[in-house]
């Protein structure tokens, strides 16, 4: 996100989107601060996936204004989304412990770091 965002001289902010954005004015819109608002708790929860928080919300608003246009009433598209969550969370807490993943992404590492890492975790 925050190549999308350019300072008066043509260069990319040097702090995270969300400050950015979260300073940036007063966010009148609604749908708007909901970006933000999601933006900012992923921000504060993890400090990283605020772009992929962006765009999640905007596609589940996005296929909501579909269902509304439909005909569907909101409270029945919030009652939806509501039980998808339950159930996502039900499914989530059944995943493995982040020390099990540990051991499952150490070999795919080296391409996401961009350079070869060693078995023991350090950069070659």
């Amino acid at each position: 996100m925050d190549k999308l965002l350019l300072d008066d001289e043509g260069r990319p902010p040097s702090r995270t989107a969300v400050t950015v954005l979260e300073k940036g004015g007063a966010w009148k819109h609604p749908v708007a601060r909901m970006l933000i608002d999601a933006s900012s708790a992923q921000d504060r929860a993890a400090r990283d996936g605020t772009t992929s928080a962006v765009v999640i919300a905007a596609e589940l608003l996005r296929n909501a204004w579909h269902l509304v246009l439909q005909g569907v009433h909101p409270s029945t598209i919030v009652r939806g989304y509501r039980m998808a969550e339950s159930e996502a969370m039900a499914h989530l807490v059944g995943s493995p412990s982040k020390a099990a993943r540990k051991d499952l992404t150490r070999p795919f590492a080296p391409a996401w770091l961009g350079k070869r890492a060693t078995p023991s975790g350090s950069a070659c």
